[in-house]
């Protein structure tokens, strides 16, 4: 069968618009948030001298210093992720608003954590498959997976654990009380990872994601 092609462009642009709106989900769900947006949130929370959006682009700046350490890699692309982590930032401040109208009863909260964590997923798998400068978060498991040659699943687990503990230590030594993390993040820690992995395959089984544009081509060679 025939794979249909697939903007990568658009990949990158629904990932990066989508994951603000589920991170957002599942703040406003309150059952606790996704592993990987974990660290911001509770530090958003215990020094909130500045928005989630914010405290979000810094996290994923060190992020990506850590990962060129651990692949002893550096590309050029590399630098533009850290422009697409300030995009997502942004992104992640301007769509609060408009979560925030969700009611917030019982059954509201139970969607926004069902939508928000097969939704992460779902994102994640667009970034790891856009082929271009993804923000550092999914950029560090597409990048440690390329490099070890290990699965989707083996990395994103053990970023998870590693973002989880500091949450924890975060929230014990300066919020003195879980906040931000739940049951969300838990079903988060476990099974993220195996939908990501999961929507990968089926995506790459449909579609070929290649770029649509001369920049896009550009973008592709040098990420």
């Amino acid at each position: 069968m025939s794979k249909k092609k697939f903007s990568g462009e658009l990949a990158l642009l629904i990932a990066i618009v989508y994951n603000s709106i589920n991170l957002n989900l599942l703040v406003h769900g309150g059952f606790g948030i996704s592993t990987l947006s974990s660290v911001p949130y509770v530090l958003s929370v215990a020094f909130p001298i500045t928005s989630l959006g914010t405290w979000t682009i810094i996290i994923q700046s060190l992020t990506l210093l850590v990962m060129m350490v651990i692949t002893r890699r550096f590309k050029i692309g590399y630098i533009l992720s850290f422009f697409v982590a300030i995009l997502f930032g942004y992104s992640v401040d301007l769509t609060a608003p408009l979560i925030a109208l969700i009611p917030t009863s019982l059954p509201f909260r139970v969607l926004c954590l069902g939508v928000g964590l097969v939704g992460t997923a779902i994102g994640a798998a667009f970034f790891l498959l856009c082929k271009l400068p993804i923000q550092p978060f999914d950029l560090f498991v597409r990048e440690v997976v390329d490099a070890s040659k290990k699965s989707v699943h083996f990395v994103r687990m053990r970023y998870d654990g590693v973002s989880l503990t500091i949450s924890l230590v975060v929230t014990l030594f300066f919020i003195k009380h879980l906040d931000g993390i739940g049951i969300g993040t838990v079903l988060g820690f476990l099974f993220t990872g195996k939908l990501s992995q999961i929507f990968v395959d089926f995506l790459t089984s449909r579609f070929e994601f290649t770029q649509f544009t001369k920049v896009g081509a550009f973008l592709e060679k040098i990420s």
